[in-house]
C-alpha cells in the first residue's frame, strides 16, 4: 500500500529512484546502445497556484520518468524530438498519460534533455502533465528515442581575418564571420560570431591559434538558429581570452552525422 501511495495523485510528493534497464539498438559502430532508467518523479497539482504549478517545491505538476544513454565511444550531438515517437505512456489502471506519436516542441511527452559536455551521454525525460490514477502502482513507457551522433572524426585548418563578412570553411561547413567585438558579459577579450545556412552539428570542436602559433583559450558562449525551411540561419559565438585579428581555425568535425533510434520499453514502479 505504501508503494501505491507514493505514486498516488492524493499525495503531494515526489520520488526519485535509481534503477537500471537495458534496451538495445544498433549503434553507429555496429554495437548496441543501451538506455538506462535513472528515476521517476510525481507531483500533485496545486489548485491554489494561479500559475498552474504543483504542490511540490520546484516541480511542475504531473509525472516524469528520467533516462540516460551513455557510451564512451559515442559522440551524441543532440536528441531529435521530431524523429522520436511515443508508442504508449500509461499506468497500470489504464490511464493514458500521453497520446502516442511525435512530441510537441513545447509541453510534449519528451521533456527536458541535455547532452554532456564530452558528448558521451544524453539525459532526457518522458513527461506528462496528467497524474496517474489514485491507486496506480506502475507506469508503462514504450517509445523510440532518436538522436544524432557524429562518426568519422576529421580535422581541418584554415586562416581567416576576424572581420565581419569574411568567408571561411570549417571542415565541410561554409561559414561567414558575423559580429566581432567585446563580449556582452564576462572577462573575455573578444567575442567572434560565425554564421551559416547549415547546422553546426558536424563541428565537434573549434580551436583558435594565434599568429605566434600558440593556442588561444576560447569557449563557445552561445548558439542560435532561426528562419524557415531552406532559409535557415545558424550561428555560433566563441569568446577568446586574447584580442587578435588574424587566426588559424582548427576544426574537429564529423565526416558523417547519423540518426540512431533507441527503443524504450519499460514498466516501472517505485520499488525498483
Amino acid at each position: 500500500m505504501k508503494r501505491k501511495m507514493m505514486l498516488a495523485a492524493a499525495v503531494a510528493a515526489s520520488c526519485l529512484i535509481g534503477a537500471t534497464w537495458g534496451a538495445a539498438s544498433p549503434g553507429a559502430k555496429g554495437k548496441e546502445i543501451e538506455a538506462e532508467l535513472v528515476g521517476i518523479a510525481v507531483a500533485k497539482p496545486d489548485p491554489k497556484n494561479k500559475y498552474g504549478g504543483s504542490a511540490v517545491l520546484g516541480m511542475q505538476p504531473g509525472v516524469r520518468v528520467y533516462f540516460r544513454i551513455a557510451r564512451d565511444d559515442l559522440f551524441i550531438i543532440t536528441l531529435d524530438k521530431d524523429a522520436s515517437r511515443l508508442v504508449a505512456f500509461t499506468d497500470d489502471k489504464g490511464t493514458v498519460l500521453s497520446a502516442p506519436g511525435k512530441s510537441k516542441l513545447m509541453g510534449g511527452w519528451l521533456g527536458q534533455s541535455q547532452v554532456s559536455e564530452d558528448g558521451h551521454s544524453l539525459r532526457f525525460e518522458v513527461a506528462s502533465k496528467k497524474m496517474p490514477a489514485r491507486q496506480a502502482a506502475k507506469l508503462k513507457i514504450k517509445a523510440n528515442i532518436a538522436m544524432s551522433v557524429g562518426v568519422d572524426e576529421k580535422v581541418s585548418t584554415s586562416s581567416v581575418t576576424l572581420k565581419k563578412g569574411q568567408a571561411v570553411k570549417l571542415g565541410p561547413l561554409q561559414v561567414t564571420v558575423g559580429k566581432v567585438g567585446k563580449p556582452d558579459w564576462g572577462d573575455a577579450k573578444l567575442a567572434v560570431q560565425f554564421k551559416s545556412s547549415k547546422s553546426f552539428d558536424a563541428i565537434k570542436e573549434l580551436s583558435f591559434i594565434g599568429p605566434d602559433g600558440k593556442g588561444i583559450k576560447s569557449r563557445q558562449s552561445s548558439s542560435s538558429s532561426g528562419g524557415f525551411g531552406a532559409r535557415m540561419t545558424y550561428t555560433r559565438t566563441y569568446n577568446l581570452d586574447e584580442k587578435v585579428e588574424q587566426v588559424t581555425l582548427k576544426a574537429a568535425y564529423f565526416g558523417k552525422v547519423e540518426k540512431v533510434s533507441v527503443p524504450v520499453d519499460v514498466t516501472v514502479g517505485v520499488g525498483l
